[in-house]
């Protein structure tokens, strides 16, 4: 039992932590009193302390729970005799104690105080919310977002609707509103413009500050924001006054004085005249680094000149900086307030309080701060009964001895809460033991502050005398050779001057920017946080553990392909990890991401290797949901060639009777076939009775049944439940979710699956606990876990400033100016302070990553790392490593590709298959067929490529085998692009004339394995579908059209542009805007025709001015939406100047959509008419100003002027 009254322990990874702990509080429940309450106790026991007044406080509701079920375990133990003690008499004694204790708490189990901090401050405001005008029974709102969309909405809409009602004090809100429309809408006329996101995201933002940091902005503080916002508008142009002086005069000098300076420096003052001083030229160290060498002028006194023009550019940016951000701050600081006060009042009404509040209400109420928000009832009422007493009294005499667990995980605001308590509990004769490790403070993002367990013991020392340290020195969970292989990597910090690693973690221009102090204070706080690095391994496991374990540095092909070759490599490596250890459920693989984990998730599912992820996997991730999906769309649109290709390949929908009539080889050799036609009925006529018995009903009965009814009908049909008992809970899940969906109005199948294609993502089927499968979750979920095995794929942390507002304090002309905005470079020590916290965090990361391994540690890097990479964390890793093998504490196993420490390993080789099913899961459908032509042809060659074993031995090598890439793609032409034979081809082509060649239907889709389409079908090879891509190629030419008075040249370039961006690319030279050739002359005619499209609107000349007037005043693609929200677009709005109106009728706006597809017809068409007088209603409406619509059939070659009536 740790005697002194104040301790700070800090316990590495793996220490015993939670145990030592829990023994600890063990000892303080023996040493309590069983009474349930003061007035019950014996007089002899007056003095002692109840077990409730004991507080364990954790970080997560696991630990907590875990730890209560670790304390009720000793404490069986001491009572059943099993823990050895000093004596017989101490074990009987012990065993009596240990049988009154069990029974005391079971009959009081909410008096055993172990819980999660939010716990503790949900219960401690529990203890006042009568005082505080809330309920007992108040709900803890994890989170505001939802309610603050809620209330901006409801401020615009009374704003629009009342300004007078918006007024509060001295500030009117509705002008304060307009005043930020104008930085938000697109329009002044923002009742039925659409908010650009990026400034609305801001005042949420600021909001969210606001609460974190119990800020509100008072109207002091607003008057003072909004006469620095106008005294550094004033500053501007003082400034650019004095500068243009300074370039005069210094122009002025060097022709009169014949200075000979360089091109870039003349270039560079000519620039600055008109306000440009980014020439690298305007920021030298000194005048002289700009002359010419043959210089022979004196230039004291331009070099004089010169400096004062440095100094007050670099003035000029800071007044700049300071009015831009006066000049949105303000508009900010009043909604924020506004909106902040309605969330009060909301929160109050709706019993609810916010948890990030929770920390400052406490403060409060503890007389620590002011809390921003309050009513006037709560602070009368504290001012009336002395509420900060009754705190104390409640609660200071409650607690006698409290253990903080993750203590590195605290934030300032819990801490400013909970410090009066502690300090009362020591000054009552009780204890305060805070345990912790810096290195795994992986929490920042979230509020965490690690600096609180090096500072916040210490402010203790006066209530106790004096802080006592101590370190878990042992390491109980790891194998000898991962305990040694982490001492020596992570010790390296100690020394970072090394090789520099720490530089190579820095963005270049941060690095430049970065102050000597600032970066050695980084380093000293790196070494005090891993001071306590050096874990021993205990005697009692020495024999058992010393030299046993393995780690293994496996370096994969450099950055282009390190991400496929990760994905392909992980499920060999599980199988040769479950031979080993024989069970998946000591397997885990832990990611930086979660879309990193659901990728892995999704390659091993394909595999058929069993995973489950921290709680739960997506449902829609589960291959049994995704084929039930797919008959889902098939059965919507039996046109859909993909979905039905997808059914036919699944492996767990249909009986063993299918699968007999119909094996896998069979069905690959159909869908590869050549076909006319839709490919159901195909099948429809090869095999009637599997039509028949399987799809017929379900066919027919599509457009009759709900999705629902349609689940249930497919489920016992094909007997799917009982068939696949392991995915039950997911299919039972999707039933539900069809359920609910009829429920609330989605019916129909079409409407269930676009209800899908929105939500899915976000459902989730529970698992039980106990699965035999692999772990795979992110590095933040796996805290406190510990694996027989650990793999870890990526170590790319992305080392930036978090977009979070924060308060900045600016320094300028000697006095400093505060502003509420992200950082950024402009205030470098706080920017470079927030970098190079995210970089120790990112360390701390990796940190737990590899102590969560039992018996190996397997680690994934680029090979590049050793080299040079544009990933900065993985040169840092690359830089360690190297100090790593220099070590004459290592014997390592190493060459280029491997780099093993421990007893060697059997080596998996990457197949073919999981190549392929790595490539489906990096890009999957669509995104692969976006790549840039050499990515993909990058990506082709590494499905070529395969794991051999180098020289003999066991080293894994990726061999891309470009030699042979196009036989081994000829080899996997069946799965990757079907094409047919070339005399098939030949006879074809001969048997149809040129222009009118039908090119075979191919398939679109199937899982994990992509079939592309090819590109000249996709625009040629069926009408329809050659008028939609026409259509598609046109529409995109006039987004990319530019008229700069070459009309033939901007047309050429137009189409070349769309072309390269559709999927046409590939017929394109590289360095012109041509066919290449001996490509289809299908490609020569389209872009020919596109062109002549172009050049036919670009010349015309009326009406309203013509082309030229509306591509020089016009907007493209602009939307406008109604007072429900429904969206109107026009492919260009074309807004006419003031000055021109009366030559056009007074007309104000024209909106321009572009049609095509339209021959014969009489124009305009009726439902063309209709959409674009909506949008000119609207538009004519919210505006007050006269507008009229054109509609331009480039088909035809003809507009037509719809005018409102």
């Amino acid at each position: 039992m740790i005697e002194y009254p104040l301790t700070k322990m800090n316990a590495s990874a793996g220490s015993g932590k939670t145990y030592a702990l829990t023994n600890q509080f063990v000892d303080l429940l023996f040493a309590s009193d069983l009474a349930p309450c003061e007035s019950c106790k014996p007089v002899a026991n007056k003095k002692k302390y109840n077990f409730s007044e004991l507080l364990a406080i954790t970080f997560t509701n696991l630990a907590a729970n875990q730890m209560k079920e670790k304390v009720i375990q000793i404490l069986k133990q001491y009572a059943f005799k099993e823990i050895p003690c000093a004596s017989e008499e101490e074990k009987e004694e012990k065993s009596k104690q240990a049988h009154a204790m069990l029974e005391s708490i079971f009959r009081q189990y909410g008096a055993l105080n172990i819980r999660t901090i939010d716990s503790l401050l949900n219960q401690i405001l529990g203890l006042f919310a009568l005082e505080l005008g809330y309920s007992p029974h108040f709900k803890a709102s994890f989170g505001s977002r939802d309610c603050i969309d809620e209330l901006y909405a409801r401020l615009a809409e009374e704003s629009l609707a009342n300004e007078e009602s918006m007024e509060s004090g001295t500030i009117n809100y509705a002008p304060v509103f307009h005043e930020l429309c104008k930085n938000v809408f697109d329009s002044d006329n923002y009742d039925t413009f659409f908010a650009k996101p990026s400034v609305k995201e801001r005042l949420i933002k600021l909001i969210e500050y606001s609460i974190t940091h119990n800020h509100y902005f008072v109207f002091d503080e607003i008057r003072e924001a909004e006469q620095n916002y106008a005294f550094f508008r004033q500053e501007k142009e003082k400034c650019a006054t004095i500068i243009k002086s300074n370039l005069e005069s210094l122009q002025n000098l060097i022709e009169s004085d014949g200075i000979a300076v360089n091109a870039f420096f003349k270039k560079a003052l000519n620039n600055a005249f008109d306000g440009d001083f980014s020439s690298a030229t305007l920021k030298k160290e000194n005048f002289s680094q700009v002359l010419l060498k043959g210089n022979k002028a004196d230039t004291d006194e331009a070099s004089y000149l010169y400096e004062e023009l440095k100094k007050n550019i670099a003035k000029a940016g800071e007044a700049q900086f300071l009015s831009d951000s006066f000049r949105l701050n303000l508009p900010l600081m009043k909604l924020s307030r506004v909106i902040n006060l309605a969330l009060t009042l909301y929160e109050q009404e709706e019993q609810r309080v916010n948890t990030q509040k929770m920390p400052h209400i406490i403060a409060w109420l503890l007389g620590k701060e002011e809390c921003g928000l309050q009513s006037d009832f709560l602070v009368q009422k504290k001012e009336e009964e002395q509420l900060v007493s009754a705190a104390f009294c409640r609660l200071g005499t409650r607690l006698k001895h409290i253990l903080y667990d993750e203590f590195q995980d605290t934030s300032k605001a819990q801490w400013k809460a909970l410090k009066d308590l502690s300090a009362e509990a020591l000054a009552n004769g009780g204890s305060v033991l805070f345990v912790g490790d810096v290195k795994q403070a992986i929490y920042g993002w979230r509020g965490g502050d690690s600096s609180l367990f090096h500072n916040a013991p210490k402010e203790l020392i006066p209530y106790a005398g004096k802080l006592n340290e101590g370190n878990l020195a042992y390491n109980w969970r790891s194998a000898g050779n991962i305990i040694q292989w982490n001492n020596v990597f992570f010790k390296s910090l100690l020394d970072l001057d090394k090789g520099n690693a720490l530089e190579l973690l820095l963005p270049n221009s941060a690095k430049e920017g970065s102050s000597e102090t600032l970066f050695a204070e980084m380093k000293e706080s790196l070494k005090a946080d891993y001071e306590f690095i050096e874990q021993k391994i205990p005697e009692s496991r020495r024999e058992k553990t010393e030299g046993e374990g393995l780690v293994e540095v496996h370096f994969l092909p450099g950055e282009d392909y390190f991400d496929i070759a990760a994905l392909a490599l992980l499920p060999e490596m599980v199988r040769n990890l479950y031979e080993k250890h024989k069970e998946y459920g000591k397997i885990a693989i832990l990611t930086v991401k979660n879309e990193q984990a659901s990728r892995v998730s999704q390659v091993l599912l394909s595999h058929g290797i069993p995973v489950v992820s921290q709680g739960s996997l997506g449902l829609k991730e589960h291959p049994v949901i995704v084929e039930m999906m797919a008959f889902l769309r098939f059965l919507a649109n039996p046109l859909d060639d993909g979905a039905f290709c997808q059914v036919l390949l699944s492996r767990h929908i249909f009986p063993e009777d299918f699968y007999s009539a119909c094996p896998a080889e069979e069905v690959w050799n159909f869908l590869i076939a050549e076909r006319k036609g839709a490919c159901f009925n195909a099948f429809r006529e090869k095999y009637p009775l599997l039509w028949q018995t399987y799809f017929h009903v379900l066919v027919d009965g599509a457009s009759l049944l709900t999705a629902y009814d349609t689940l249930c009908e497919l489920y016992e049909r094909m007997a799917v439940l009982e068939r696949n008992p392991d995915a039950s809970l997911y299919l039972l899940r999707l039933k539900e979710l069809a359920y609910l969906a009829e429920e609330n109005g989605i019916v129909d199948i079409n409407a269930f699956l676009s209800w899908w294609e929105e939500n899915g993502d976000e459902e989730k089927a529970p698992l039980p606990e106990g699965l035999n499968s692999v772990s795979v979750l992110t590095i933040h979920k796996s805290k406190g876990l510990e694996y027989e095995a650990v793999i870890v794929p990526w170590h790319d942390f992305r080392i930036a400033v978090p977009d979070n507002v924060q308060k900045m304090s600016i320094p300028y002309g000697g006095k400093t100016y505060t502003v509420y905005s992200a950082l950024n470079k402009e205030c470098a020590e706080g920017y470079e302070q927030a970098l190079l916290e995210k970089v120790k965090e990112s360390i701390n990361d990796t940190y737990v990553a590899w102590t969560r391994a039992k018996s190996e540690l397997h680690i994934f890097m680029p090979a590049v790392c050793r080299e040079k990479t544009e990933r900065n964390f993985y040169r840092f890793m690359g830089a360690l490593l190297h100090e790593l093998e220099k070590s004459p504490e290592m014997e390592l196993d190493k060459n280029e590709n491997l780099l093993r420490f421990g007893k060697q390993s059997d080596f998996p080789i990457i197949s073919e298959e999981s190549l392929q099913l790595a490539k489906y899961a990096l890009f999957g459908d669509e995104t692969y067929e976006g790549l840039q032509e050499n990515k993909k042809q990058a990506v082709d060659l590494l499905l070529a490529g395969y794991m051999v074993k180098n020289g003999g031995g066991d080293d894994l090598k990726l061999r891309i085998l470009a030699d042979d890439a196009f036989h081994v793609a000829k080899k996997l032409s069946h799965i990757l692009c079907p094409v047919r034979k070339e005399k098939e081809k030949e006879r074809e082509t001969k048997a149809k004339p040129k222009e009118t060649v039908d090119y075979e239907h191919s398939m679109g889709w199937l899982p994990q394995l992509r079939i592309f389409r090819s590109d000249l079908e996709e625009v040629q090879g069926h009408k329809k579908l050659s008028a939609n891509k026409r259509g598609t190629l046109i529409h995109k030419s006039l987004e990319y059209l530019v008229l700069s008075g070459n009309i033939a040249e901007d047309c050429k370039r137009a189409v070349y542009e769309a072309m390269k961006y559709l999927p046409f690319g590939r017929f394109l030279d590289s360095g012109g805007q041509n066919i290449v050739s001996g490509n289809a002359s299908q490609y020569e005619v389209l872009y020919d025709e596109v062109q002549k499209d172009l050049r036919w609107f670009a010349s015309l000349e009326e009406p309203f001015g013509g082309a030229a007037l509306w591509f020089k005043y016009g907007y493209k693609e602009h939307g406008i939406a109604d007072e429900k929200g429904s969206l109107f677009r026009v492919d260009l709005l074309v807004e006419i100047p003031e000055r021109l109106r009366r030559e056009y009728q007074d007309i104000a706006y024209i909106a321009v959509d572009y049609k095509t597809g339209y021959a014969g017809e009489d124009l305009p068409i009726k439902s063309n008419r209709e959409q674009i007088l909506n949008y000119v209603e609207l538009l004519a409406k919210a505006t007050g100003k006269k507008a009229v619509g054109l509609l331009v059939y480039l088909d035809v070659r003809k507009c037509c002027i719809v005018e409102s009536e």
